[in-house]
């Protein structure tokens, strides 16, 4: 059995706002940051960032206020790579290359750092 990548989605899209359009709004909006791995990417969504937008939706809704939102993903990461990104350390990417045989891969994985 070959292993096949899932497609990367159509738009690379990080960031967004969610507005809340109820008549309780609280008057604030706050900011929300999601990091992980290829879930927050949106690997094998045809929209990204799928898990990001549900998310914050639902921190909308329970706080009663507008979310001004950034996610940040990498392919194959765990804890320690996104650690280490977000306090400047070394990452060192999976070998993309080995999983799948091609040059592509592992050049897409380094692509959205």
């Amino acid at each position: 059995r070959t292993y096949e990548p899932l497609p990367y989605p159509q738009e690379e899209r990080s960031s967004g706002f969610v507005k809340y359009e109820r008549s309780d709004w609280s008057g604030r909006t706050r900011r929300a940051l999601v990091l992980g791995d290829s879930l927050v990417l949106g690997v094998g969504c045809d929209k990204a960032p799928v898990l990001s937008e549900s998310l914050v939706r639902a921190v909308s809704v329970g706080l009663k206020s507008h979310v001004a939102w950034r996610s940040f993903g990498i392919d194959g990461g765990d804890c320690r790579m996104i650690h280490n990104f977000v306090l400047g350390g070394d990452v060192v990417l999976p070998d993309a290359a080995s999983a799948d045989g091609s040059d592509e891969a592992a050049q897409r994985s380094g692509k959205h750092l």
